[in-house]
C-alpha cells in the first residue's frame, strides 16, 4: 500500500490515505505512528515516504503443514523501484539465536502492489521449530527500513521427532575378535517415523566430535525397516571397506528426517557402552 502525502495540506486529495488508513484498520493494524501519519495528524513526517509495520503475525501462532501461515503488512512507498522483502528466521529455541534464514519474498514492488501486502506461507517440508517474520522495505536510493513481527510461527509437524536406543551395546562394553564381527542393535521410532535415515560412526575421541576422526560404518539405513527396531552387522571394516584400526570406540548413530533436528544440529545419540576393536 502506497501513499504520497499525508492530508489535502500537500495539495492532494485526502482519500487515498483515508482508504490506506481504512485498510489498515480492517486488517488489525495497531501501529499508532502510522495511523496518525496517514491521518495527517502528525506535524513532522515520521514517515515521508517510506515505512512498512506488521500486521500478522501479531501473536504466536502454530502452524503445520496443510495450513498456510498468513503474512501481512501495510507500507507507505512513493518513489518507483521500491521493494519489500519478506523473509522467515529460524530461532534456536532456548537462546532465540537465529539458526538460518528463509527468504519468502525477495522483491515485491512497494507500489504496484497496491493493497495486497500479505504472502501466503505454505510450511510443507519446513523443518520444525520458532521462526521470526522480517520485512524490509528499501528504496531505490539505499534507504531502508526493518521490523519484525511481534509473534512467531511456531511450525509443526504430526510426525514424531526421530529416537534411537542402543540394546548391543548397552550399558557394558562390546569386543569385536580378530578376525569376528559385532551384530549392533537398537530401538527406534521406524513405525511412527518412517522416514528416518541412520547413520552409525565410531569416535575414538567422543570429547571432541569434531576432529575429524570418526569412522562412519553404515549410513543411511532407514528407520522403516524391521518396524521399531534395528540392526547393523560390523565386520572391522568402515562403510567404504576399509578396515578400521583396533582400539575403544564410542558409538553414535545420527538421525536424519528432514523435519527436525536439535536446534541447527543433527540429532545424535551415543551408546553407553562402547565398540572395543580388538588388534
Amino acid at each position: 500500500m502506497s501513499h504520497h502525502c499525508r492530508n489535502s495540506r500537500c495539495g492532494r486529495s485526502p482519500w487515498p490515505a483515508m482508504l490506506g488508513l481504512a485498510l489498515i484498520i480492517a486488517s488489525g493494524c495497531n501501529n499508532i505512528d502510522l495511523l496518525a501519519y496517514l491521518l495527517g495528524q502528525s506535524s513532522e513526517p515520521l514517515f515521508p515516504d517510506l515505512a512498512i509495520s506488521v500486521v500478522q503475525p501479531d501473536t504466536n501462532r502454530n502452524v503445520s503443514p496443510g495450513a498456510s501461515a498468513l503474512i501481512q503488512w501495510a507500507d507507505i512507498a512513493s518513489v518507483p523501484g521500491t521493494f519489500v522483502t519478506v523473509r522467515v528466521d529460524r530461532l534456536n529455541s532456548a537462546t532465540r539465536e537465529k539458526i538460518s534464514e528463509i527468504v519468502l519474498v525477495p522483491a515485491r514492488d512497494a507500489l504496484a502492489d497496491g493493497s495486497a501486502d500479505r504472502f501466503e506461507w505454505d510450511v510443507t517440508g519446513v523443518i520444525v521449530g520458532t521462526y521470526k517474520t522480517v520485512l524490509t522495505i528499501a528504496a531505490p536510493d539505499g534507504r531502508m527500513q526493518t521490523t519484525s513481527a511481534p509473534g512467531d510461527f511456531n511450525v509443526t509437524s504430526t510426525i514424531p521427532a526421530p529416537t534411537l536406543s542402543f540394546t548391543n551395546p548397552a550399558a557394558a562394553d562390546v569386543s569385536v575378535p580378530n578376525p569376528g564381527n559385532v551384530n549392533i542393535t537398537w530401538t527406534d521410532n521406524g513405525v511412527a517415523n518412517g522416514q528416518t535415515r541412520i547413520t552409525l560412526t565410531l569416535d575414538p575421541t567422543p570429547d571432541d566430535p569434531a576432529n575429524g576422526d570418526e569412522r562412519t560404518i553404515a549410513r543411511n539405513i532407514s528407520s522403516a525397516d524391521n518396524g521399531n527396531s534395528g540392526s547393523f552387522n560390523f565386520d572391522r571394516n568402515d562403510a567404504d571397506g576399509v578396515a578400521v584400526p583396533p582400539g575403544t570406540y564410542t558409538l553414535r548413530a545420527t538421525l536424519v528426517d528432514d523435519l527436525h533436528d536439535d536446534d541447527g544440529s543433527p540429532i545424535v545419540v551415543n551408546a553407553i557402552g562402547r565398540i572395543v576393536v580388538e588388534p
